[in-house]
């Protein structure tokens, strides 16, 4: 028993089939792709899901916004530079700081880790531990 009313035609066909074999694609746009060409192929459930991840809504829906918006609707949203976690005036001021400051100035925080090992576990336990016990 078919699953779909209106198959893709050659032309849509090939374009996902371009769209899969394009080396810019992330993994999940070409499993997206070719769900829609396997939901087109009247294969399996199971095995769209063994082959793709996806579950059984979502290759139909896959393939429902493929016939309205083509490829666009298959590419990943995000793309590009992630956000950055510090702004540029607080990066600048860590370089600064670890470029001109020595670890035995004073107003240093954690002068005995200021070197290439981190602390351990146990160190910061410690230092907590230690912290805890100075107030009042």
């Amino acid at each position: 028993m078919p699953l779909l009313k209106q198959k893709l035609n050659k032309l849509q066909v090939e374009d996902l089939k371009k769209f899969i074999q394009d080396k810019k694609r992330s993994g999940r746009e070409t499993c997206r792709a070719q769900a829609v060409i396997l939901l087109n192929d009247d294969v399996s459930q199971e095995t769209i899901e063994s082959l793709t991840g996806f579950k059984r809504r979502q290759p139909f829906r896959l393939r429902d916004k493929y016939l309205k918006l083509g490829t666009d609707s298959l590419r990943d949203r995000k793309k590009g530079k992630p956000k950055e976690l510090l702004a540029r005036k607080q990066l600048k001021e860590i370089i600064k700081t670890v470029k001109t400051k020595r670890p035995k100035d004073p107003n240093i925080l954690c002068q005995q880790y200021w070197n290439k090992n981190p602390p351990t576990w146990a160190d910061l336990c410690y230092l907590i531990v230690d912290e805890s016990s100075n107030q009042p």
